[in-house]
């Protein structure tokens, strides 16, 4: 999909619409969001984008959207990251689709904003915060 492409009107609308359905639902797999929360809220997202027979099934590493009950079956990898510091951002933006239906190309635009984000920590405090989680996470359930 290109964002450039010439289609007619509510073609261009649908195919914004999945575009946006597919890297909100990878930024929040990618931001640590529990999958069965992702579901619920791409299927608000999905009501109020009015994407009929949507069927939107979230796992740990990918998406798979199919609309109208028919082929094409979109399919998006997502990429292991913790983009903690993303999450809310995400959550937010994923939330107002939800409830009002601002223009779609703007939400895209935020995305694109949202994922070219730097971190706010270096590797250095990633590094150590993960060491701390694989060293804590045996010890707080174990013993």
């Amino acid at each position: 999909y290109s964002p450039h492409a010439t289609l007619p009107d509510g073609e261009e609308l649908l195919a914004d619409g999945v575009v946006l359905l597919l890297r909100l639902a990878c930024l929040l797999v990618a931001s640590g969001q529990a999958t069965v929360e992702i579901e619920l809220l791409l299927a608000s997202i999905c009501q109020r984008l009015s994407l009929r027979g949507a069927v939107v099934q979230v796992g740990h590493r990918e998406v798979r959207a199919q609309f109208g009950g028919g082929e094409p079956v979109f399919y998006a990898s997502c990429g292991m990251d913790f983009k903690l510091s993303r999450m809310s951002d995400v959550q937010m933006l994923a939330r107002r689709v939800a409830l009002v239906k601002p223009p779609l190309r703007a939400c895209l635009a935020a995305l694109d904003e949202i994922e070219d984000r730097p971190p706010p920590y270096g590797w250095a405090v990633r590094l150590i915060a993960m060491e701390l989680v694989c060293t804590l996470a045996p010890l707080s359930v174990y013993g």
